[in-house]
């Protein structure tokens, strides 16, 4: 089974984060990135808007922890979204990604990159990846995919 990383976050909250929080209660998002200081920023971030995260620092992990969520299922595993990394030991994203649509497996993903190569965009957009993002990412721009990706209003 992957290993969960966690963090505390002193991120602040969003004026009405306490009704998001009500909301996205047992919406999860598992953030993949070898970066550890990325993970703790988009970390504190989704939790500034009230969702549960758990994060994986590379690709192999990233793979366990999904298979381990497919097998619970959705109502179980809580699982909403994957914000992943591309390149990372082990697995790059697009192969992952790849992997779980073959399976049938639809969650939604953002895919975070400091490499947009074009072929791999294309190749991420291919595959259902809901948007790639450029690192550095910005704050607003992130978090907008993320409600966008999930269907849901800010």
């Amino acid at each position: 089974m992957a290993k969960k990383k966690k963090r505390k976050c002193k991120a602040l909250r969003h004026e009405h984060a306490p009704e998001r929080t009500r909301e996205r209660r047992g919406h999860r998002v598992v953030i993949a990135d070898d970066d550890g200081e990325m993970r703790a920023l988009l970390r504190c971030w989704l939790e500034g808007e009230g969702f549960e995260v758990d994060e994986v620092d590379d690709g192999v992990a990233l793979v366990e922890y999904l298979a381990g969520s497919w097998m619970d299922g959705p109502e179980q595993s809580g699982l909403r979204l994957v914000v992943t990394d591309q390149r990372m030991p082990g697995f790059f994203g697009t192969r992952i990604i790849e992997a779980f649509r073959h399976i049938g497996e639809n969650l939604p993903v953002l895919l975070v990159t400091a490499f947009p190569e074009p072929a791999d965009v294309e190749h991420a957009l291919a595959l259902g990846v809901f948007e790639v993002l450029t690192k550095p990412v910005e704050k607003e721009g992130f978090l907008a995919a993320v409600q966008a990706a999930l269907g849901q209003q800010r």
